[in-house]
Order: C-alpha cells, then structure tokens, then sequence
C-alpha cells in the first residue's frame, strides 16, 4: 500500500494558503465499521507555523478514496463545524460557493480519458503531462503568471494565481471552455466543470486511490504532489 507523502502535504498547505487562511479538508469515502464508507470533513485556520499540525490531524482518518481541500478561502465561522479536526460530515455541511471569501486561484484540471472509477495507466498520465506542458506554455506566451504546476495522481493541475470575487460573471468557466476548444484531444480532456469558486482539489501529498490498482496493465495508485511553484 502507498502511503501519503506528509512533508508533501505541508508543502501544499505552505504554497496554497496564507496566514490567516481557512480552508477545508474533505475525505471521501472513507472506510468504517462493517465496510461502510463516509465523507469526513473539517475546517483549519492557517496561522503561518501549524501546517504539520493539520497533517497529522487528516493521517488519523483511516484509508480514503480520496483526500480534497478547498483552494480559495472560506468564511472563519465555518470553523465552528469542525474545528481543527476530521469528522464525519452532516448533509449539507461542506463547503458551498457562498462559503468562499474570493477566488484566488483558477484550476485548470488536464486529465485523460478513462472508464469511471479507475487508476490511469502510466501512457495516459503521460498523455497528461504533455498536454500540461503545452498549456503551461501557452499561458506563459499570453503573459499570465507562472501557474503552480501539480500531478493529481492521474492527470495534472495547473493552479493559476487570480484576484477575483466568486461572482466572476462566468469568466473562469469561459477560459476553461477556450483552453477546452484549444488543447482538447480524444485522449486528454480539459475538464470544464471545475470553474465554481467551492472547488476542491486533490490534497497534494495524498494518494489518489481510485478503483483497484491493476499493475499488469499499468494502472496504479499513485501520490499526488506540486511540480513546481
């Protein structure tokens, strides 16, 4: 079994949030008493020195398919749903788009296209990159600023710094449609869903651990992690 990448996890939470920041971690599907899975979730504080605190707090959940935070800032009063601890979530007590103080990354979310609930295999992670490094580049040309480039276990990140109120007027979601019309092939896919400003991403440093790893066929769990900042 791999296992998550703790110093990894502390560097996502050092990158993504500033002192002061509140965000949330979400698990999903977490295994539990006679095999039953659950959505666990709870809200952290950054304060700038505690990001090995919040990691040792989310490597107490037990086996997850996945593990997710928030990348824009949500409202400190969320805290009080859990406070600086993993819990099993309540209906209707995750994050939602009015949660968010402001948008302060654009994801761009590169993956290959696959049977649902399955591992990518090595060739379609590759398939990703490639497709990430012609993006990234493109991104450059038009003078946007440097993205922070990620691997999400399957496919890639790009998490591109904005300043924007989370009633952007649709203008997130028009660029993740052009980028879509531009870089789109049978293979990689550009997923254009992920515009609202709630959006939770990969928690960098955990293992994405869809379906059964299959190795024979070059299908794995793998760690997913920040590529460069």
């Amino acid at each position: 079994m791999i296992n998550h990448d703790a110093q990894m996890m502390a560097l996502a939470i050092q990158t993504l949030f500033e002192p002061g920041d509140t965000f949330e971690v979400r698990a999903l599907e977490v295994q539990g008493y006679m095999n039953s899975t659950k959505t666990w979730s709870g809200y952290f504080l950054y304060d700038g020195s505690n990001a090995e605190f919040i990691v040792n707090e989310v490597l107490k959940l037990s086996p997850a398919k996945g593990v997710y935070f928030t990348i824009n800032p949500v409202y400190q009063s969320l805290l009080a749903r859990s406070n600086s601890h993993m819990s099993i979530s309540k209906t209707g007590s995750t994050t939602g788009d009015k949660d968010i103080l402001r948008r302060r990354y654009m994801a761009i979310d590169i993956d290959p296209v696959r049977k649902s609930d399955t591992s990518a295999t090595d060739d379609q992670v590759h398939l990703a990159y490639a497709t990430a490094k012609l993006i990234f580049a493109y991104l450059i040309a038009q003078g946007w600023p440097r993205p922070i480039a990620c691997f999400s276990g399957n496919g890639c990140h790009l998490l591109c710094p904005v300043d924007l109120p989370c009633d952007d007027n649709g203008l997130i979601k028009k660029c993740l449609e052009a980028l879509a019309l531009m870089f789109d092939t049978p293979e990689v896919k550009v997923d254009t869903s992920v515009f609202n400003p709630a959006r939770i991403v990969r928690f960098y440093g955990t293992v994405a651990c869809k379906g059964d790893p299959v190795p024979e066929l070059g299908i794995h769990h793998r760690v997913s992690q920040i590529l460069s900042i």
